[in-house]
C-alpha cells in the first residue's frame, strides 16, 4: 500500500498562492544547505538548463512520513551520482513562509548534501503539465529525465536507492 501525502499537499498548495520572499542561503545557490524559492517557470528553466545530463527531480515535504523516510536514500544517491554527472533537483512543497521553521531545520537535521528548491505554486498540477509529467501534487514523487529531457521513469511513492540507480544507470551509457 502506498502512503501519499495528498491532503496536506492540497492545503500547502493553496497556501503557496501567498508569495514569500526568497530564502537566504548560507551555502550559495547550488550547494548543500542552499534553499531557494521557485515558481514553475524557474523550475522548468533549471531543468532546461540541465539538458545533456540525466536529471532526477524529487518532490517532497517535511511533513510527509514517506518523504522523510526516503531522504537518506536520496542523499546517498546524490552523493554517488553527482560525480557521474547526474543532476539531482530536490523540490520541497512546504509553504515558502515556513522555510525558517520547517525546511531549514529539516535540511540541517538530515545533513542533506544537495540544494533544496521550495515550490511557490498554488496549482501543483500546472507544475506537472509544465514538466510534462503526470503529477497531481502528491508527495513523494520522483521523476527521471534522460539527457534529451524526456521522462524515462516516475515514482509516486517512497523510493529506494537501488530502484533509482537502476533507472539512471542505463541512461548514463
Amino acid at each position: 500500500m502506498r502512503l501519499r501525502c495528498t491532503a496536506a499537499l492540497a492545503l500547502a498548495a493553496l497556501l503557496a498562492g501567498c508569495s514569500g520572499p526568497p530564502a537566504p542561503s548560507g551555502a550559495g545557490p547550488h550547494g548543500a544547505g542552499a534553499i531557494a524559492v521557485v515558481d514553475t517557470a524557474r523550475l522548468v528553466s533549471k531543468l532546461s538548463g540541465a539538458r545533456g545530463a540525466v536529471v532526477v527531480v524529487n518532490f517532497w515535504a517535511t511533513w510527509c512520513p514517506p518523504c522523510v523516510k526516503e531522504m537518506p536514500e536520496l542523499a546517498r544517491f546524490h552523493t554517488e551520482y553527482s560525480a557521474k554527472g547526474v543532476v539531482f533537483v530536490s523540490v520541497s512543497v512546504d509553504h515558502p513562509d515556513l522555510i525558517d521553521e520547517s525546511v531549514r531545520p529539516f535540511v540541517k537535521k538530515h545533513a542533506l548534501p544537495f540544494a533544496v528548491l521550495v515550490l511557490n505554486e498554488s496549482a501543483p498540477e500546472q507544475v506537472g503539465k509544465a514538466l510534462k509529467v503526470d503529477w497531481d501534487g502528491a508527495v513523494p514523487a520522483t521523476f527521471v529525465f534522460d539527457k534529451d529531457g524526456a521522462l524515462r521513469k516516475a515514482w509516486y511513492e517512497e523510493i529506494a536507492f537501488g530502484d533509482l540507480a537502476g533507472a539512471v544507470d542505463p541512461l548514463l551509457r
